[in-house]
């Protein structure tokens, strides 16, 4: 698996367990908390239009974050500079995560908050991918 796709497995993962954890809360998503790069080094250039560029590791949560809410896992207000504002699972999010899968005696959603404060980075990517496929499945 690609360096990417294994980050975009971990990210998505944080992400789920947090809204899994606060729902039906609406919450922000805050870029820092899923990357090591400091709040100052998010941007590293302007462009012709005066707007900023991400770059590495908090492109790809940019980016992570962007795709759950197209595949319609999760539901957000507003993009922000270095945050998604007011952000909560659809239904799909929320059916997908509330799961209870053969092997497991848990839902996904409680799986991932059990992987996330163990630190069981393996076990968060493999579960992220677990929801992920099932939610494909989906037809809304």
């Amino acid at each position: 698996m690609s360096q990417n796709m294994d980050r975009f497995n971990e990210v998505t993962a944080k992400i789920f367990a947090k809204l899994y954890e606060k729902f039906p809360i609406e919450i922000d998503i805050h870029i820092d908390e899923f990357t090591d790069e400091s709040a100052a080094d998010f941007y590293v250039a302007v462009d012709a239009g005066g707007f900023f560029l991400p770059d590495g590791d908090v492109e790809l949560v940019q980016h992570t974050v962007r795709w759950l809410v197209r595949e319609g896992y999760i539901h957000l207000e507003c993009e922000q500079m270095s945050s998604f504002a007011g952000c909560t699972l659809t239904s799909k999010g929320l059916q997908t995560l509330n799961k209870i899968p053969q092997s497991l005696d848990r839902s996904y959603g409680e799986k991932l908050i059990e992987a996330i404060k163990d630190q069981g980075t393996d076990t968060m990517k493999s579960l992220a991918k677990q929801v992920l496929e099932y939610g494909t499945s989906l037809v809304f």
